[in-house]
């Protein structure tokens, strides 16, 4: 299935939150029963100014439990910045809906 998302993060470090971007990430997600591979493009729009937009690849595994229309979804994904050379990873939580069929195999 094609895949757009819009998220909102904050990354912490063990003691104080470090910064806080939106991504948007646009790709592609694979089922297989209940396991979901996905992978694509993000853009980061960073607050700093110096870096306010920097993108790069992501992958990301996860799984989903299907209810008719829509998904329980849970996954882990790696973000790539290009710019920065790092790795930015987190999980999702939350509930999709689906547009005609599945990618399901």
């Amino acid at each position: 299935a094609i895949d757009y998302s819009r998220k909102f993060a904050q990354y912490k470090s063990t003691e104080d939150i470090m910064g806080s971007d939106t991504i948007d990430s646009f790709g592609f997600r694979f089922n297989y029963g209940l396991l979901a591979f996905k992978l694509g493009w993000s853009s980061h729009a960073f607050d700093d100014t110096d870096n306010k937009h920097d993108g790069g690849t992501y992958t990301g595994v996860g799984f989903d439990i299907y209810l008719k229309k829509f998904s329980f979804y849970m996954d882990i994904t790696d973000h790539y910045l290009e710019d920065r050379k790092t790795h930015i990873a987190g999980g999702d939580i939350g509930l999709r809906y689906h547009f005609g069929g599945t990618s399901e195999i």
